[in-house]
């Protein structure tokens, strides 16, 4: 299904992607990931062990809307330049189409997918906090 032209428009995808982003915070910023039975736990976790690179991106995000950046990065460091990217990919969605840009996300997820759960120092500091 193909999209109408309005809805390609920066003045639709902008003021969309900004009340998405206002939404995810503000649940963020009233569950506390930790303590609220409504936010799903990494169901990859739950059954591998391992942690996917999206593994406490929940309570980073909770941490960051609390003004606590550095347990933000603590429990996931790629989601404030995830946020950035996403912010750049909304305003020039072009760049989204590059294959380097494309091709240095894969690798930069695959190797904090791989680095996270190497079980030695320093790769422990990337898992996330429990």
């Amino acid at each position: 299904m193909r999209l109408p032209e309005w809805c390609k428009s920066r003045w639709v995808t902008i003021p969309v992607a900004l009340v998405a982003l206002a939404g995810m915070c503000g649940l963020a910023y009233v569950g506390n990931p930790g303590e609220s039975a409504w936010l799903p736990e990494c169901f990859f976790h739950r059954v591998t062990g391992c942690h996917c690179p999206g593994c406490g991106n929940t309570r980073a995000l909770h941490a960051l809307v609390h003004g606590d950046v550095a347990a933000s990065l603590s429990n996931n460091i790629l989601l404030i330049p995830a946020l950035v990217l996403l912010a750049v990919l909304v305003i020039w969605p072009r760049l989204a189409t590059n294959r380097w840009v494309c091709l240095t996300i894969v690798v930069v997820v695959i190797a904090f997918f791989v680095l996270r759960n190497v079980p030695f120092y320093p790769f422990t500091l990337l898992a996330p906090i429990a």
